[in-house]
């Protein structure tokens, strides 16, 4: 049994272009008994925030990976996470259901820099404290604190 069994059952979406940062956190959610699907690609995340009912989203603040498809098939272009988390905080994405709804998020960055850390922040005041944000390399400690502020 989870040493965190609060979090059991939650089902998570972790857009991340990191493979090992990627493994290290989803193995830890696993642990936690969430369910993970794990993506590196904006056009992958969209469609799954479209199909799938997600307790949270984790991504990786700083996400470069664009296609050129993805123009060519109506997706904005998302240079950086923290635009990616504008529109999902927005609803823009929409669910399973067509409804929008605003999707908690934990944003993790490794650039701390004050602009980044004031863009991130700014989202997290603009929805009642359900964005949370940590800095890489990520301490696995600190995320059953994240999780228990965002997943309550």
């Amino acid at each position: 049994m989870s040493e965190h069994s609060e979090f059991a059952g939650r089902k998570v979406l972790y857009f991340d272009d990191e493979p090992l940062q990627v493994k290290n956190i989803a193995d830890t959610f696993k642990k936690f008994g969430m369910g993970v699907d794990r993506v590196m690609r904006p056009k992958d995340a969209i469609l799954k925030l479209q199909t799938t009912k997600y307790d949270l989203v984790v991504l990786d603040i700083r996400i470069a990976t664009v296609e050129p498809d993805d123009l060519d098939q109506g997706t904005k272009w998302i240079r950086y996470g923290v635009q990616f988390l504008k529109n999902l905080r927005s609803g823009e994405y929409g669910t399973p259901a067509g409804t929008k709804h605003s999707v908690p998020a934990l944003a993790i960055t490794a650039v701390v820099s004050t602009g980044t850390v004031d863009s991130i922040e700014e989202l997290g005041r603009e929805d009642d404290s359900r964005f949370e944000y940590l800095a890489k390399p990520v301490d696995l400690d600190n995320l059953p604190e994240k999780l228990g502020k965002l997943l309550s």
